[in-house]
């Protein structure tokens, strides 16, 4: 869990905090509902669990967000230095080796 804003002005950020706050909220209040209906105790653990995921589909909508609208911004908060290949990258990579792999077996049956 983080308070990042990725980049975002606070106010955008906490303008998406309120509007997954509201969808949380009205959701704990359907399963406080039932949970009377069925006589079932909520524990306060569940208050906490729900800020943090809260947070983390606000966290969540602001990368998606940055990376929409500021890609660059996204990129220079990357904690590695790592750079993965597409998935487009990886199928041809893979069609590569596999008709290499081909190859080879031709090969072998002409010997």
């Amino acid at each position: 869990m983080t308070l990042d804003t990725y980049g975002l002005p606070e106010e955008e950020y906490l303008a998406i905090f309120e509007k997954k706050a509201e969808f949380a909220c009205r959701a704990l209040g359907i399963v406080e509902r039932i949970a009377f209906r069925y006589n079932i105790e909520l524990e306060p653990k569940l208050f906490w669990d729900l800020y943090q995921e809260i947070d983390y589909a606000t966290d969540d909508a602001c990368r998606v967000k940055q990376k929409k609208e500021d890609p660059q911004a996204i990129e220079e908060r990357s904690y590695t230095s790592t750079i993965y290949p597409t998935t487009s990258a990886v199928f041809t990579e893979v069609q590569e080796l596999k008709n290499l792999v081909q190859q080879y077996k031709d090969e072998l049956r002409k010997k």
